[in-house]
């Protein structure tokens, strides 16, 4: 296989296996058991007693299977750690070790101890030194902490977060949840997967198999029969059937030996030794795989008012915080139930669901910074209530606000900030541009419902692609007056940076003169409010900027994309220039593309001797179909330079470099690529290489040509070096950098280099606001200016230049022209 073939293999493996990946990412962290011998404050224990590891391996595969090494805050949290130690001697890592300082020790988060529990008789080692916990027989020694060298081997536990242990998976329709504790009988595990609304796992495909295999944790030689439990039986029948109550397919199964299963009324059970399965009696309790369709529940999810509510399922159920980070983790925050509407919107959302039921609902409501005084958690104070009587009386530390499903009168509660309970999440819908009014070139839009405070209502519009309205002129204001339809609004004007001197958010200065239409005329009303709305018959109004409103965005429109023309320009060589059968061809990517001409030139001229007018490319051309173009060179010295492949659409035009040197070059790039491209700001060394070794620097010069003074085109501060830095780069800096030796220019000895300057810094697109986010590219495909897409190399396609393949077409048109595909230098626009 050629150096070429082997790459082009490498590069495909590396682009399926990154689609591997992104396909098998975490969907969604859900809350598991709290349960199980091994459960403590929100965490799963898991001990390893016959396994033996340095510290740093320790950690990495505590960190493998989603937790890390147990940080010890509290005498109940050791104790119950020490009590399911093993009664022999031992030590076991805890996360815990020493710094450069004597007797510092440092948590692995970086914390200092405040609870420690050391033996008095300690070891004193050479550093570095980690804290293990010792167990024993003896109760006085048996949990005491002592220090060893940390690269010394000794047994480890590991502290798993719940929430991040236990994770569904997605794959396909479904969604997958290795439960590894509290190990469970066929029965109970069955039972604790139908509350997450699945079952136990059905594996019928490898795909299926493999994905799950890959999930696992590894091999742990003091549990060698460590086996976890999915939705495969016998159930008395003799043979094998799924819980579907389809049989077991003959054609695909896993199972460990020819002889196994060898046990009557056994359960599949997914090993770790190399992943095959084996048949579990059901007495014995493991861990399980759950199975169940995605959790997109679409009764749980609905819109009001401009927002997505999300009510999660009660085995959901979190504390106040967690459910808010849940929510923001999801790009939304806890519900503000700020109106009777929406207020009675969620309440007969969620009422069928908890009919009958005790539940309250957490939302965004709290007096956790001052007792007695309860708060919405965007800062703005409480307006409208709901409150269930004699509520709310902050009794037992109840902090905390809860929706009452139940209750007839939709009322609410408090309720301790620590209880699980299910939440209701909120976040606003992207409104589409046909939903907002365009005047003079800018798009306006008034939230129609939804309400908040002068700084999420910006964060909102910003979100949005712009920013709060600034109506600075009188046709504006009128527009958005008329837009809200006889609601008040917030809009971009206030006077946070410097009281009494109001600022558009834009940082122009309000012009008093003339037009603005302050309320009675008088700015001074409500002098210690900062933020301005426009209140609903009586012009603008200073508010606190807490209070919640609706809101005015404006945005410029999203720009037209110009899609490009899929067009590669190849050639056999590169450095075939001057010789016989030196060409190049043009390659349209689709049959099917409009085009009105197909056209090569010459990029620029590379002598004085090339008349100044003369882009012509030299040779002939000829179409060896509609959407290829083969130009065949002279061979002649006129045959060298860059060249250009051009389409042009009725809407566009796209271009292709290529460059072609002589067989008999000095030089030529250090890295063999002609082009180069670059982003505005960037840093770029173009560099150079001798083909002969004959030449000293000194002798070396560099032009920079543009056709627009060829002549004074020499840059002498890159004279005598084989590199030219620029730094910071500009769209001026782009154009062809030609190398030689002094006075060689004219016999074409030269190399050269085509720099590429795109007008937008890296990752954004639409020149010249750059205000767009690329695609992600991969396998060197490039963002496209004008569009955002990628635009991938030959070899890859796809969105994100992921798939990688060599079209047939390109190879059947190719083939004819040159021997090998894989001798076939590329360039692509």
């Amino acid at each position: 296989m050629s150096g070429d073939s082997i790459l082009g293999w490498l590069r495909m493996f590396l682009s399926l296996t990154l689609i591997w990946i992104l396909a098998s990412i975490t969907v969604e962290c859900q809350e598991c058991s709290t349960s199980g011998s091994n459960v403590f404050g929100g965490y799963q224990y898991v001990f390893y007693h016959g396994v033996h590891k340095t510290f740093s391996d320790t950690r990495a595969l505590c960190q493998s299977l989603g937790g890390d090494m147990p940080i010890i805050t509290s005498a109940g949290q050791n104790a119950f750690i020490a009590t399911r130690l093993p009664t022999r001697y031992g030590n076991y890592y805890i996360g815990l070790e020493g710094t450069d300082k004597d007797d510092e020790y440092k948590w692995i988060d970086g914390m200092d101890p405040e609870y420690t529990n050391w033996d008095s008789s300690l070891n004193n080692p050479d550093k570095p030194y980690c804290a293990v916990m010792r167990s024993s027989g003896n109760s006085s020694v048996n949990g005491l902490w002592n220090r060893v060298t940390c690269t010394s081997t000794r047994k480890h536990i590991c502290q798993i977060p719940i929430d991040d242990y236990c994770r569904w998976q997605e794959l396909g329709e479904s969604q997958y949840l290795i439960k590894f504790a509290p190990r469970a009988t066929p029965s109970a595990a069955r039972e604790t997967c139908q509350s997450y609304g699945g079952d136990l796992a059905i594996i019928k495909t490898a795909e299926v198999n493999n994905f799950l295999k890959a999930l696992l944790p590894p091999f742990n030689p003091s549990d060698p029969y460590f086996c976890f439990l999915f939705g495969l039986s016998r159930s008395g029948r003799g043979t094998f059937y799924w819980l579907d109550d389809t049989a077991l397919d003959p054609r695909y199964n896993d199972w460990y030996t020819a002889t196994e299963p060898n046990e009557a009324d056994t359960w599949g059970c997914l090993g770790t030794r190399g992943g095959p399965w084996y048949d579990q009696v059901p007495q014995l309790s493991s861990p399980y795989i759950c199975e169940r369709t995605r959790v997109s529940d679409k009764n749980s999810e609905a819109s009001f008012g401009g927002l997505d509510y999300f009510t999660s399922p009660s085995w959901l159920a979190r504390s106040f915080s967690d459910a808010r980070t849940y929510c923001q983790y999801h790009g939304a925050d806890l519900a503000l139930i700020k109106s009777h509407d929406i207020n009675t919107f969620l309440h007969v959302r969620n009422s069928e669901e908890y009919s009958g039921s005790d539940d309250q609902i957490f939302f965004g409501l709290t007096d956790q910074a001052d007792e007695g005084t309860f708060i919405w958690i965007d800062g703005t104070p409480l307006q409208y209530s709901s409150w269930k009587s004699p509520e709310p009386n902050g009794e037992n530390n109840e902090n905390c606000a809860s929706l009452l499903p139940s209750n007839p009168n939709m009322g609410w509660d408090d309720a301790s900030c620590n209880g699980i309970r299910p939440f209701i999440c909120e976040r606003y819908q992207d409104v589409p541009e046909n939903e907002w009014s365009r005047l003079d070139g800018t798009l306006y839009y008034i939230s129609q419902s939804s309400m908040t405070s002068y700084s999420f209502a910006r964060k909102y519009c910003q979100d949005q692609g712009g920013d709060l309205a600034q109506p600075k002129t009188n046709e504006i204001n009128m527009h958005l007056i008329q837009l809200a339809g006889g609601n008040s609004y917030w809009f971009g004007l206030d006077d946070i940076n410097q009281e009494g001197t109001f600022q558009w958010i834009d940082g122009t200065p309000l012009n008093n003169s003339g037009f603005p239409g302050w309320s009675n005329g008088d700015a001074t009303l409500f002098q210690n409010e900062r933020c301005v709305h426009q209140k609903v018959t009586n012009g603008w109004r200073k508010l606190p900027c807490t209070s919640y409103s609706r809101f005015a965005c404006e945005k410029p429109p999203s720009p037209r994309q110009i899609l490009p023309v899929r067009l590669m320009a190849a050639t056999p060589s590169p450095y075939g220039g001057g010789q016989v059968n030196s060409s190049f061809v043009c390659l349209l990517g689709s049959e099917n593309e409009e085009f009105l001409t197909l056209s090569t030139r010459r990029l620029v001229r590379l002598t004085e001797a090339i008349n100044s007018d003369s882009y012509t490319a030299p040779g002939d051309s000829n179409g060896a179909s509609s959407v290829v173009l083969r130009q065949t060179l002279p061979t002649t010295m006129d045959g060298l330079g860059f060249y250009e492949c051009s389409a042009v659409t009725a809407s566009r035009i796209t271009s292709a470099p290529l460059g072609i040197l002589p067989s008999t070059r000095q030089w030529q790039p250090s890295d063999g690529r002609f082009t180069k491209t670059v982003h505005v700001g960037d840093d770029i060394t173009l560099s150079v290489m001798s083909t002969t070794g004959m030449v000293g620097e000194d002798r070396i010069r560099w032009r920079k040509i543009t056709d627009v003074d060829w002549a004074n085109s020499l840059i002498g501060m890159s004279s005598g070096s084989l590199t030219h830095t620029i730094q910071s780069a500009s769209v001026s800096d782009a154009g062809v950098y030609v190398t030689y030796e002094d006075g060689t220019l004219e016999q074409h000895q030269f190399s050269f280099i085509r720099l590429i300057v795109k007008e937008c810094p890296y990752g954004r697109w639409n020149p010249p606001l750059c205000d767009r986010l690329c695609d992600s590219c991969y396998n060197g495909g490039v963002c496209h200016e004008l569009s955002g897409t990628c635009i991938c190399p030959p070899g890859h396609a796809g969105k994100n230049c992921l798939q990688g393949k060599i079209e047939k077409s390109l190879k059947k048109i190719l083939k004819p022209l040159y021997l090998s595909l894989s001798n076939t230098f590329f360039s692509f626009g």
